[in-house]
Order: C-alpha cells, then structure tokens, then sequence
C-alpha cells in the first residue's frame, strides 16, 4: 500500500497495516531514514494538505508544518500518547525531521526561538 492510499483512508486501516507502512520507510536509504515511525504518516498528511499550520524559519528555505495529533494518529502510534503536536520540516537534502510537543504553550514557546519576530 502506498502513502496516497494511507491518506485516503486515515483512520480505516489497521494499525499494523500503517504501522508496517511506516517501519519500510524508515528501514530504508531516504528522507525518513532513523526518523521516529510516526514521521512518515505525518508527512504524507502535510503533503496531502493536512498541516493545519505553518512558519517559514527567517534567514533559511526552511518551512515548518505543524500538526495537532488526535486520537485516529494515537490509535496507530501509541507513542504520540501525550503529544497535542508535531513539527515537520525538510532539509535542503530532502531529509525530515520532526519535533513533538506537549502542550501548545510549549509550541509557541519553542516557534518563538525559531521565529524572533512572531510566527507569520
């Protein structure tokens, strides 16, 4: 099964399924290569428009993308227990990385050391 099916059908497949999905991924030579299992599910969900915010760093080509984590991601990840958000961003090879989050108060804290002057 492919990402683009994983987006289609969030919260439909089993857990095992995304799961496996995500572990090749990260298995693998590429831009998830030792990222956390949750990274890939995450980012196919940026790239299908599913970031519900984002930030362009000053001073780099860098945009991060912010996800709030729910409970169909918990279901799948349990390791997200406790997350309410993620933070993705490429590098300019194309590796992501990702950043989580407790509260968003610490987001916003952790936004306004990387954003001096205020998110956009």
């Amino acid at each position: 099964m492919s990402f683009d099916a994983l987006c289609r059908n969030r919260g439909a497949m089993r857990a095992d399924e995304v799961r496996a999905l995500c572990a090749a991924e990260v298995g693998r030579p590429g831009p998830f290569q030792g990222a956390a299992l949750y990274v890939p599910y995450l980012w196919s969900a940026v790239l299908d428009g599913g970031a519900d915010e984002w930030h362009s760093l000053p001073d780099t080509d860098t945009t991060t993308e912010i996800v709030g984590v729910d409970q169909i991601d918990r279901n799948y990840f349990p390791e997200l227990a406790g997350v309410s958000h993620v933070a993705l961003w490429a590098d300019t090879q194309g590796f992501i990385y990702s950043m989580t989050f407790d509260t968003r108060e610490r987001l916003d804290g952790w936004l306004s050391e990387q954003i001096p002057d205020g998110p956009e």
